[in-house]
């Protein structure tokens, strides 16, 4: 799920924080230090599991 949640992050107009606000709505408990690990993580990956 985190992959999708960085690829919103990548792809669409979201700080961190908004993202962690749609993961605590959805039940997830996470911090936008988190968000910002992943998306440092996997920003290589997204583009390349659009193809």
């Amino acid at each position: 799920m985190h992959v999708v949640i960085v690829w919103r992050y990548l792809r669409c107009p979201l700080s961190l924080r908004d993202v962690e606000e749609m993961l605590s709505e959805r039940g997830g408990v996470v911090t936008y230090g988190r968000v910002r690990c992943w998306a440092t993580k996997f920003a290589l990956r997204v583009p390349a599991a659009e193809a």
